[in-house]
């Protein structure tokens, strides 16, 4: 029996681990939305932003654009001993 986990992997120190779901199709369509999310806050902060072209704000702008440009969330599986059943 196989679960399945989203690990978040732009964390610096060590990968964030989200839920546990019994179903792939469940865990992709969580991490799916965890992306949107994120994709969001990102624009939302990056329109607010002043200098992103020749100013101060030049290298969080491209910091930004590649936290969204690169895949954030990850589906992972973990095999699970069932023998016991």
């Amino acid at each position: 029996m196989k679960i399945y986990k989203i690990i978040d992997t732009q964390m610096e120190d060590k990968p964030r681990v989200g839920e546990l779901f019994t179903r792939i199709q469940t865990a992709k369509k969580q991490a799916n939305k965890m992306l949107s999310n994120h994709v969001r806050r990102v624009a939302v902060h990056i329109n607010k932003m002043t200098g992103i072209k020749r100013g101060a704000n030049v290298a969080r702008f491209n910091e930004l654009v590649e936290s969204i440009a690169e895949t954030r969330f990850v589906v992972e599986a973990i095999e699970v001993n069932d023998s016991w059943r």
